[in-house]
């Protein structure tokens, strides 16, 4: 049988390329599907799961049927787009009786995530190397997931009127020094364990994004430029905190902001780990089918 060459790879004559339509479909499907449990349950734990469940099922039919990771992005372009019409069409008009929740305006992002989470999951667990362009799409996802994660630090953090520590305009130059305090009275009794966990926990925890992204864009090729940027942003924040006294900056919060971001970095090198065992493969293999992404 002739073969013929198409940007994308190489198909037989009379051979159907997977379309859009059946991830648009489905787009459209989990849109439905939000608009619906919104108006029955609003926003609860039961919208959020059946939400969840009804865009994870159809991320893994519009990869099966498409074996191409980019028709997930369309995946989630269309179940962004029909969501914000369904809300335009049918909230805006019911908005005396059925008022729209500012959460809602987070869906995209909450579509996104599980979007990507679940082709990383089916990438590194099935083994098949017969879905395409991975790498392009877990490239874009981390890209637009760490641009809003990015703006949603810097907005919690510097934007005025966000409920904060009393900004008095001073550093806390010692390191520490609020951790030993909390440790001192938990020692004497005065004091509960648990502020010491939520000291330290969420300082930690808000950076891990951070250094997980940057490992992912910057790729393996700029290994050295990752410990300074980690090291750059909380810096850069803390420093914004104290000289506009928008909130009262500590040594604690760098520190425990580049214990964050290393954290990051060692998430993707695990990841990448599991697949390595998993799959045989690196998790952003270099794909070699012409029209691939390329990108390792």
């Amino acid at each position: 049988m002739r073969r013929y060459r198409r940007r994308g790879g190489i198909h037989h004559y009379g051979e159907k390329k997977p379309g859009a339509a059946l991830p648009v479909l489905m787009g459209a499907a989990a849109a439905a599907v939000c608009c619906g449990l919104y108006y029955r349950f609003g926003i609860t734990a039961v919208f959020f799961i059946g939400l969840g469940a009804a865009v994870l099922i159809g991320s893994i039919v519009s990869l099966a049927y498409s074996k191409n990771y980019d028709m997930l992005l369309v995946y989630s372009a269309s179940a962004i787009v029909c969501t914000a019409a369904g809300y335009a069409l049918i909230f805006l008009a019911l908005a005396r009786w059925l008022p729209v929740d500012e959460t809602l305006y987070w869906l995209p992002v909450f579509y996104l995530l599980i979007v990507e989470t679940a082709g990383t999951l089916v990438r590194i667990f099935s083994g098949s190397r017969q879905l395409k362009n991975f790498n392009r799409f877990f490239l874009a996802g981390c890209i637009i997931l760490g641009t809003v994660y990015l703006g949603a630090l810097i907005y919690l953090l510097l934007a005025p009127g966000i409920r904060r520590e009393p900004a008095d305009g001073s550093m806390g130059w010692i390191p520490f020094a609020s951790l030993s305090e909390y440790i001192e009275d938990a020692i004497r009794g005065v004091g509960d364990a648990g502020r010491i966990v939520e000291y330290i926990v969420p300082r930690i925890l808000i950076y891990v994004p951070f250094g997980f992204y940057i490992s992912v864009i910057l790729g393996k090729n700029t290994v050295i430029l990752r410990f300074p940027l980690i090291l750059l942003l909380p810096i850069g924040i803390e420093w914004a905190q104290w000289q506009f006294q928008l909130g009262r900056a500590d040594i604690d919060d760098v520190i425990f902001g580049v214990i964050g971001g290393i954290a990051g970095v060692l998430l993707y090198y695990v990841l990448n780990a599991v697949s390595r065992a998993c799959a045989g493969r690196s998790l952003l293999e270099r794909e070699s089918t012409r029209g691939s992404f390329g990108w390792r």
